[in-house]
This record gives structure tokens, sequence and C-alpha cells, in this order.
């Protein structure tokens, strides 16, 4: 009986290792661009995203395209909304203000 319970385990750890965590592009807000600039710089699921947080992945996306515009609204919103499961534009105002100023774009 040992053996068995020690097989069933083994197969239920397997099942969990094959299930992937959410494709980027499954995730509110993110679109190919955003999702394309994210997986260059590594992050390549919403695993990925959460463990980085929305204003980490948002400065690692500017500092790795320096010449693009990069929108507040389209990146850094949209990261937090996706993390949120809401659209960027129904980020509450003080949610968006603490972005900002962990982003250290609030100007003093």
């Amino acid at each position: 009986m040992g053996d068995k319970s020690k097989g069933a385990k083994s197969r239920s750890k397997k099942v969990k290792s094959k299930s992937s965590p959410c494709d980027l592009g499954q995730l509110r807000n993110i679109g190919k661009t955003i999702q394309q600039r994210l997986i260059a710089i590594v992050v390549t699921n919403e695993k990925h995203l959460r463990k980085m947080g929305a204003v980490k992945a948002y400065l690692k996306i500017r500092e790795h395209f320096p010449k693009v515009s990069i929108p507040v609204c389209y990146y850094l919103y949209s990261l937090q909304g996706a993390l949120m499961n809401c659209h960027w534009d129904a980020l509450p105002d003080a949610t968006k203000a603490r972005l900002r100023k962990r982003a250290g774009l609030e100007k003093d």
C-alpha cells in the first residue's frame, strides 16, 4: 500500500508541474506589443509578472527600450490592471498615484 500512495503523490506532482502559469496574452490589458516587451525583459508569464511587480516591470521595460516612448497608462497602469484583473482606466486614482510615486514619476 505504501508504494501506491507514493505513486499517487508522484503523479499528482507531475500534473501540477505540467500546468503552466497564465500566458501573458491572456491577461487583461496585455496586448501584443506589451507582451513582446515583457518577454524581452524575461517576463514570460503571469507568475513572473506577479513576482516582479508592475512598477519594476515598467522600469525594466523603459530601461530596455530607452528610445521608445513608454506611456504610463499603457504600461504601468496596464501592468497593474493585469495583476488586479481590471481595465487600467478603472484603477483607483490613489493606486495610480502610488504607482507613479513608486516608479519615480511624481513631480514634487
